[in-house]
């Protein structure tokens, strides 16, 4: 991935817009680092009785950005 595309999150573009299998293989396709871990952050949590969550977005901190020397990661955002 170039580097204008490694640090997408941080300029706020909404990577992941669609809710399918492949919108979602799409947007893993554009990361150049497939080693990178995976987080999963489910927001709106604390609230109870939220049973379905919802993947609503997608980021990607390149190894050697700020904050991520050592290692990067893909976070998948959830929500309801």
């Amino acid at each position: 991935m170039s580097e204008n595309k490694s640090n997408f999150c941080c300029a706020k573009e909404k990577l992941f817009t669609s809710g399918t299998v492949q919108d979602l293989i799409d947007v893993l396709e554009l990361i150049d680092d497939k080693s990178l871990p995976i987080r999963v952050i489910e927001q709106g949590r604390e609230d109870e009785g939220i049973d379905n969550f919802w993947l609503c977005d997608i980021e990607v901190s390149s190894t050697g950005a700020s904050g991520y020397e050592q290692s990067g990661e893909v976070r998948l955002i959830g929500g309801e």
